[in-house]
């Protein structure tokens, strides 16, 4: 398609902190960007706000690098998604520019020397029934037999397949985090700190996560919630 011919978006620094909400759709994968030519302000980045920040893809329409996506936080460029595959996201980006949008997700930094970063995201508009809490790690729920047996019915019945169920929602109960599903109580996480989960409900943002379910060969029923647990 066409790249963006007109000014309908003037850029705007978005804020770095991972605590934003995205306007690309995230993912369970990453996307890796091309950050080896950006690594000095890569690990000044990473000094400054950690390695889970907020990035914004902006799209090169000028000039003989028309064309290129490449990846900024806090207003410095970080990395660039490499040519082949920078096509899957000028359309996204353009839609949302045209909307006056910035197109960002969240992001993961590397200061070694290949500066890798690493993009939780996908070449989509975020929905808006999407859980705030990036999926970034798998944290196992501890669930108990009745909830396990009424999950197992739902899964679908070929053996070792999983989905994931979006809306989730994490809450402290006597000092441990609980799951909800359907607004009913799952089970428990694994007993840990999980310093990025109470820092978002400090801050007021919704403690929703996605959630895998999967069945194996053996009807064992495996529930994890997935969000940055570290």
């Amino acid at each position: 398609m066409p790249l963006l011919g007109r000014n309908v978006y003037s850029p705007r620094t978005p804020a770095a902190t991972w605590l934003t909400w995205p306007t690309l759709r995230e993912s369970l994968g990453t996307f890796p960007a091309d950050g080896t030519s950006f690594c000095r302000d890569t690990r000044r980045l990473l000094h400054e706000y950690g390695s889970l920040v907020t990035a914004e893809l902006r799209l090169e329409t000028k000039g003989q690098n028309a064309g290129e996506v490449n990846v900024f936080v806090a207003g410095s460029q970080v990395a660039r998604i490499p040519y082949n595959a920078a096509y899957t996201f000028r359309g996204v980006i353009d839609a949302l520019h045209r909307r006056g949008l910035p197109a960002t997700c969240r992001a993961e930094l590397d200061a070694d020397q290949e500066g890798h970063v690493l993009l939780h995201t996908q070449p989509e508009v975020r929905s808006a029934d999407e859980p705030f809490l990036p999926p970034i790690d798998e944290v196992a729920v501890d669930i108990g037999f009745r909830q396990s047996q009424r999950l197992d019915q739902s899964l679908p019945s070929t053996a070792g397949r999983s989905h994931v169920s979006h809306t989730a929602f994490l809450t402290l109960d006597a000092g441990h985090w609980a799951l909800l599903l359907d607004r009913q109580r799952l089970g428990y996480l694994q007993s840990h700190r999980y310093p990025r989960l109470t820092e978002a409900v400090e801050r007021g943002f919704p403690p929703t996560c996605s959630v895998i379910l999967g069945g194996v060969a053996n009807r064992t029923l495996s529930v994890r919630a997935v969000f940055p647990a570290w």
